[in-house]
């Protein structure tokens, strides 16, 4: 619970324009958040498939699993909530998804764009999850033939103030909300527009793009049902 700045400044030169325009939110509903992205173990000990591409590297249990889509990140919520005995939080109809009770279910769920920008920021207001500098924080910067995801909580990479890791770089990270411009002034809670079937918002980086791109700022649009293979 808490209030932070989203977004990037006008004067940030390394910023794009749908980071802006910068924007007080106010987070008021607590919730809680994984300390690391969700692992290849995890998804398949809930979903009974891996669909990762680096599923057969050394440690692949503790890397993050990718090739999720949006659409297939909120049925592993849902399952992972009945499997835990919550009530599932989303309501699904194809490729049409109801949160019926918003920040009030109390099943697992994608964050909130908002709420993932605020755990990724933690109070430091630096410019990747818990650094000036990328290097100390985030995988990132890979040559996309050679490179590859890397274990979780890996020594190797800090985490931010309030211990989460790989908030920059690693994979992207899908959130709840509908992509759209941001929009001035203050906000409360935000969860975005309901808009069906429009893409999605991602966020954080990954380890093929470079350190303007791993950013905590960073944000860009997906079709639900996609599914980054790679990077």
């Amino acid at each position: 619970v808490g209030t932070f700045q989203m977004g990037s400044a006008e004067a940030d030169s390394e910023a794009f324009p749908n980071e802006r325009p910068r924007h007080q939110v106010a987070i008021n509903q607590e919730f809680a958040i994984s300390e690391t992205e969700v692992t290849q173990a995890q998804y398949l000990a809930v979903m009974k498939e891996n669909p990762s591409t680096f599923k057969d590297r050394d440690g692949w249990e503790n890397r993050p699993v990718e090739g999720v889509s949006w659409l297939e990140a909120i049925e592993y919520c849902n399952q992972l909530s009945v499997k835990e005995g919550f009530p599932p939080c989303y309501k699904v109809q194809g490729e049409k998804v109801e949160w019926t009770l918003g920040l009030a279910c109390r099943g697992y769920r994608l964050p909130t764009e908002a709420e993932w920008e605020y755990a990724a920021r933690a109070d430091e207001g630096t410019e990747y999850a818990g650094s000036n500098k990328a290097d100390g924080v985030a995988w990132f910067g890979e040559d996309l033939e050679t490179g590859s995801t890397h274990v979780v909580k890996a020594k190797e990479k800090k985490p931010n103030q309030w211990g989460l890791y790989d908030l920059s770089g690693n994979v992207w990270e899908w959130v709840w909300d509908s992509y759209a411009d941001y929009k001035a002034g203050s906000q409360k809670d935000p969860v975005g527009p309901l808009l069906d079937g429009s893409f999605r918002v991602f966020r954080g980086g990954s380890w093929g793009v470079e350190a303007q791109s791993a950013r905590v700022a960073i944000r860009g649009p997906a079709p639900p049902g996609n599914r980054f293979r790679v990077v």
